[in-house]
């Protein structure tokens, strides 16, 4: 939806938009039984409860070394050479279409080269996220993630060409997120369901 909108507001881009990629990838958890010694079972099967040792995100070997990095994990980055601009467009893009509870950060990619010689696509991989609850895995800050963003956030021309709202808009929708000033959150799916 994102790289539609920008194809079709920003003139510039006609025709070469940056190739994005997002890297294929799974994940391998890692359980252990909570209690060895249970050795109960339920139709048929053994019951146990398992609990998670570790978790490994597992994408493919790229060819390429190289990696741009786009933002850190609560940094921003305000450079103006299109691709960068692109992708802190789609940061911001993500953030206002979830009303502040939800957006993209640590976002890095490595360049895959065509066979002529020439970077044509950047493959985006391993990005973290900051959400509403602070539950969306390693790295997420929560409000103070999505409140370090809007602060850093400097709008380029591909922000203003999608039409993007500026920093104070943002701010004033996280300023209503904000644990008990009686804000109304809107459910996006996109955090882990173990609510306390």
């Amino acid at each position: 939806m994102y790289l539609c909108c920008l194809s079709q507001d920003h003139p510039s881009y006609n025709g070469c938009t940056p190739e994005l990629r997002i890297s294929d990838g799974f994940l391998i958890k890692v359980y252990a039984p909570s209690d060895p010694e249970d050795h109960s079972e339920h139709l048929g099967e053994p019951a146990f409860a398992a609990v998670l040792k570790a978790a490994y995100l597992v994408e493919p070997r790229r060819a390429s070394t190289a990696v741009f990095k786009f933002s850190g994990t609560l940094g921003v980055s305000n450079r103006i050479d299109k691709k960068s601009a692109t992708i802190m467009a789609f940061s911001h893009f993500v953030l206002q279409e979830t009303a502040c509870q939800y957006m993209f950060s640590d976002i890095q990619g490595t360049p895959m080269t065509s066979s002529k010689g020439k970077d044509t696509t950047i493959v985006l991989f391993d990005p973290m996220t900051h959400t509403l609850k602070g539950k969306s895995g390693l790295g997420d800050h929560g409000l103070d993630g999505i409140r370090t963003f809007i602060e850093q956030h400097q709008c380029s021309p591909i922000c203003r060409a999608i039409s993007l709202c500026d920093s104070q808009a943002l701010k004033v929708t996280y300023d209503a997120l904000k644990p008990g000033e009686g804000s109304q959150t809107v459910d996006t799916d996109m955090e882990s369901s173990d609510d306390e």
